[in-house]
């Protein structure tokens, strides 16, 4: 999937986000969705894309990222 621009194509990428409430000390998946995020972007976009699919206050939330296998990135 492509989305174009007056300038130039951006690739976007589907990213499966399964959200959990670790506050609470659940390890329960609450929300899974699927997000199409465009390569290249800031982090900070990154960041409120997700935050925004969820309806989550960016302000009150950290993001904890793995791969398909469960391995943190670094």
């Amino acid at each position: 999937m492509t989305n174009t621009g007056s300038d130039k194509t951006r690739t976007v990428a589907k990213a499966w986000i399964a959200l959990k409430r670790l506050d609470l000390n659940d390890d329960r998946i609450t929300a899974l969705r699927e997000i199409p995020i465009q390569r290249g972007l800031e982090s900070a976009t990154v960041r409120q894309i997700i935050c925004s699919s969820f309806v989550l206050n960016a302000a009150h939330v950290i993001l904890k990222i793995r791969n398909s296998r469960g391995s943190s990135f670094h």
